[in-house]
């Protein structure tokens, strides 16, 4: 069956190991990494961590873009996993892209505890940008403003047990994304 699995989680959550890790269960599965489609942006880059104009615009056009070459896999009988560090706006902009589509769509948000993406960034300059994304998000599902489903990975020896852990819910449909509001 094929699919789209936006996972969520900021830098040192594991959402990437994990993602690759998933990737090797199935015979037909693309990957996309928001990273990797803002990166091909040469002239005008912003960071994700920037707040202005053009930076949203760049998040956006992220989403919009994750979103049809994941449209694009499907219909050649293939699933989609986009990796990215959704917020509630970006979610609503996901929604929009896929809107109109047959395709299950299941929204998973890796949030290991603070303290794990904190020793796994010890030495990055991601790690303050990567705490106000944890900080973000964390806040957004406590306020359940943020749908999906959460999984704590902190104690996860392997991105394979977080996989492990993700096909379960994604099998039984727990993480099923309502595209309808």
């Amino acid at each position: 069956m094929n699919q789209i699995i936006l996972i969520s989680g900021t830098k040192g959550s594991g959402h990437l190991e994990m993602a690759l890790a998933l990737c090797e269960r199935f015979d037909r599965m693309l990957l996309i990494d928001s990273d990797d489609l803002r990166r091909m942006i040469k002239a005008g880059f912003r960071y994700p961590w920037h707040t202005d104009k053009q930076s949203i615009e760049q998040d956006e056009l992220n989403v919009m873009n994750a979103s049809v070459i994941a449209l694009n896999a499907c219909s050649k009988r293939y699933s989609a996993i986009i990796i990215d560090s959704i917020f509630s706006e970006k979610l609503e902009w996901y929604k929009k892209s896929l809107a109109g589509t047959e395709i299950d769509i299941q929204f998973i948000t890796l949030m290991p505890q603070l303290n794990v993406i904190e020793e796994k960034l010890l030495d990055s300059p991601l790690l303050e940008y990567s705490k106000s994304v944890h900080k973000k998000i964390s806040a957004e599902i406590e306020a359940k403003i943020l749908s999906g489903l959460v999984i704590d990975n902190s104690n996860d020896l392997t991105p394979s047990v977080t996989a492990d852990r993700v096909q379960d819910v994604i099998a039984r449909g727990l993480a099923l994304l309502d595209l309808s509001n």
